[in-house]
């Protein structure tokens, strides 16, 4: 199993703390050419609740349930006393850089991570748009085909070791 390389902030300490552990992390792009433009992990999560904190996203980042079943049990999230719900499988969300995150997997849970660096994400906005700049709102619970397409094809080429990266 590979060590997690998506961190969060602790909501105490505001330390660095990965979102998961080593046992948990299914597949990583840690040895992916790609790997410092963006983070990829598929986590298969117990139910878990470590007081239920996340905190705050170090980076911009994607998450995707991906369990298979549909009435499996949901993964608990809160953004605010204003935002909170359940993601069911399939659901996307997007996390802002900074924005706190709770959450309880209320079973056993599959979530891919996508987690971006800064500096890419500038590149990328540039490139798609002259002087323009990246500025991701949170969303949660989404369905988003796209989001789904994507997580899945950057899941397949880190499974298969990156063979597609130049």
């Amino acid at each position: 199993m590979s060590k997690c390389e998506i961190f969060g902030r602790d909501p105490k300490t505001g330390e660095r703390v990965p979102l998961a552990k080593r046992d948990w992390v299914v597949v990583s792009s840690s040895g992916c050419p790609w790997r410092d433009s963006f983070k990829v992990e598929h986590h298969l999560r117990p139910a878990y609740a470590a007081n239920g904190d996340y905190g705050s996203a170090g980076k911009y980042s994607v998450l995707q349930r991906c369990d298979e079943r549909s009435g499996s049990s949901g993964v608990a999230v809160r953004r605010s006393s204003l935002h909170t719900g359940l993601i069911q499988p399939g659901d996307a969300g997007i996390v802002a850089k900074g924005m706190p995150v709770w959450g309880r997997l209320l079973g056993p849970s599959q979530l891919k991570l996508v987690s971006f660096n800064d500096d890419f994400l500038a590149k990328a906005a540039v490139e798609s748009m002259p002087g323009g700049s990246v500025d991701l709102k949170s969303l949660f619970r989404i369905k988003d085909q796209q989001i789904v397409v994507l997580g899945s094809l950057l899941d397949t080429e880190t499974k298969a070791g990156c063979f597609c990266s130049p």
